[in-house]
């Protein structure tokens, strides 16, 4: 096995989060909860990983 194809734990903790939030339909709240962390550390993480929320629907409730 050759380390080229292998990812950073950077990387692996970034695209976890990801999965998680579009899991949790972005609610930060909740993603946090699944990840087991305070919401603190998950917004940490998401500056730390460039990790930008997408918009609010305006149409929606």
């Amino acid at each position: 096995m050759t380390d080229a194809h292998l990812k950073s734990l950077k990387e692996v903790k970034r695209e976890y989060i990801l999965k998680v939030l579009e899991e949790s339909e972005w609610d930060l709240e909740r993603a946090s909860q699944l990840l087991k962390i305070s919401s603190s550390l998950l917004r940490r993480h998401l500056r730390e990983y460039g990790i930008k929320l997408p918009p609010r629907d305006k149409g929606k409730g």
